[in-house]
């Protein structure tokens, strides 16, 4: 049986039943396109990242917390898991808490009282060799193979003016 995942995901407003998101973010100024199409409407694609300064709605907490209660085991990766409301997601999940974040968090405890695993260090090392681990050395390396293939293809479809991958976001007061 294989675990429920949760994940960040991109998706138009005609596809999926994403969040509403308006024209800009109202926090962080960002209006969130990534600059691709979805393969089977052809809108465009806004990611779900949430910046410093952005509100979150109830369509991204709500089945972030559905999946959390269902899920065997929680990752995160990156965070201090320090501000509400999403930091309560790590606490309701059932299974093990495994972190990786470079300084100690309020949730070190919780790791350890879920039977979890607390990394400390950099997320990409961490994601290496937790990957060779589940995918196997072969099928890993097979898959790391093709990456440059895949970064061309996304490159081949970003658009030729506007946000660009590199870019520095500025927020105007």
């Amino acid at each position: 049986m294989r675990p429920r995942i949760a994940r960040k995901t991109t998706s138009p407003a005609s596809c999926r039943a994403p969040c509403p998101r308006t024209s800009k973010s109202e926090g962080c100024g960002s209006n969130h396109w990534t600059g691709r199409q979805c393969d089977d409407c052809g809108e465009p694609l806004k990611d779900t990242v949430i910046s410093f300064g952005d509100g979150l709605e109830d369509c991204v907490l709500r089945p972030a917390f559905e999946a959390a209660a269902e899920a065997d085991a929680c990752l995160s990766l990156g965070s201090t898991m320090s501000i509400g409301p999403s930091n309560q997601v790590v606490r309701i999940q059932r299974g093990p808490l495994i972190a990786c974040v470079r300084q100690d968090t309020e949730m070190d405890a919780l790791c350890r009282g879920t039977g979890g695993v607390r990394a400390y260090g950099d997320c990409d090392e961490f994601m290496y060799h937790l990957m060779v681990e589940l995918l196997g050395p072969e099928t890993f390396a097979s898959w790391e193979a093709s990456l440059p293939a895949k970064a061309a293809g996304y490159d081949a479809q970003r658009p030729t003016s506007g946000k660009k991958r590199g870019d520095i976001f500025v927020k105007k007061f």
